[in-house]
């Protein structure tokens, strides 16, 4: 739960991010002025781009992770 509430809120800085490091033309000035211009092209659902995939991989990372931490906890807590 935790990890797909993280990816919901900050989906679109990390989208903002990816962009900024793949784009090869000249950048406007500043993460704001750039986010205004997505949303300028885009409107607020360019944002959310890429969401669901974001939101299932990570859903299930941090779930198998947390999943495989507490058994491997529980088997070395073992004597």
């Amino acid at each position: 739960f935790a990890g797909g509430t993280a990816t919901t809120l900050l989906h679109p800085l990390d989208l903002l991010k990816t962009r900024l490091q793949v784009r090869t033309e000249a950048l406007p000035q500043g993460l704001l002025n750039y986010a205004r211009q997505m949303h300028r092209t885009a409107g607020w659902g360019g944002f959310y781009r890429g969401f669901t995939a974001n939101l299932a991989g990570s859903t299930a990372s941090w779930g198998l992770y947390l999943a495989l931490y507490d058994r491997t906890k529980q088997l070395l807590s073992q004597d």
